[in-house]
């Protein structure tokens, strides 16, 4: 947790896209040499996706390259549109639909139909990172709306079509980037807790009913939302980052 709170010190405001935010984030985190004596990237954090699609008017099978990233953009209004239209909708099922819906046009000269993909990981991630773009004006009603749509805890598998042999594929979130006023906050989960903390300060929010409060009350949008693999651990992941930075 000192970790993601200690990274808010350098980042600027003119880093307002969300998506540059959260690159802007974990390259500064502390790289480790590999094998090969290489420092990588945060492979903690990355989602190696591979993409496959069958036309459905030609049938031409495609195959993409392998796409690297860290995690999902979501645009946050998707989030309450969907949960308005689909009461019993989960949090999973969102990112779900959101995923499956995206359609691609056929490579094939002549046909360029869209069709739909099958998106597919073979590799949980230790992290699983999910960065929210908002519209800057909801309303309070609408932060309340798009906010209840999260959920503390996911099956990544429910998200992507998995193919690897790991059957822990439940993800808790652990913390959050949220922007508040003209300052990063960051929202982690400590001690059988949420706690908030800004500048040098901190302050206790409690359990997750009182966080969807605070971010109504606070006008505080959560931006990037990490997700820990449950049988990982905070004292895996976390900790031994700080270690290895120590040893490069």
């Amino acid at each position: 947790m000192v970790l993601f709170s200690d990274l808010f010190k350098p980042l600027s405001l003119e880093t307002n896209a969300v998506s540059e935010l959260l690159v802007t984030i974990l390259e500064l985190l502390p790289r480790w040499r590999n094998e090969n004596g290489e420092k990588p990237l945060n492979s903690h954090f990355e989602l190696l996706e591979e993409t496959k699609k069958i036309c459905n008017r030609c049938k031409m099978d495609t195959e993409y390259p392998v796409e690297r990233s860290y995690g999902l953009t979501v645009a946050a209004n998707s989030l309450r549109e969907f949960k308005s239209a689909f009461e019993d909708f989960t949090f999973e099922n969102i990112l779900k639909v959101i995923r499956i819906t995206l359609m691609m046009p056929c490579d094939k000269e002549g046909c360029g139909k869209r069709s739909y993909v099958d998106r597919m990981i073979n590799k949980l991630p230790y992290v699983f990172t999910i960065a929210l773009e908002w519209e800057n004006n909801e309303t309070e009603g609408e932060m309340l709306d798009t906010t209840s749509a999260l959920a503390t805890v996911i099956d990544i598998s429910a998200v992507y079509k998995y193919e690897g042999d790991n059957l822990f594929t439940k993800y808790r979130l652990v913390s959050m980037v949220c922007f508040h006023g003209d300052e990063y906050n960051c929202v982690a989960y400590e001690n059988k807790r949420w706690v908030r903390h800004f500048g040098s300060k901190k302050e206790v929010i409690g359990d997750w009913d009182s966080v969807l409060r605070s971010f109504v009350k606070l006008n505080m949008r959560p931006e990037i939302l990490y997700f820990e693999n449950i049988m990982v651990g905070s004292k895996i992941v976390f900790g031994s980052l700080g270690k290895r930075s120590k040893n490069q």
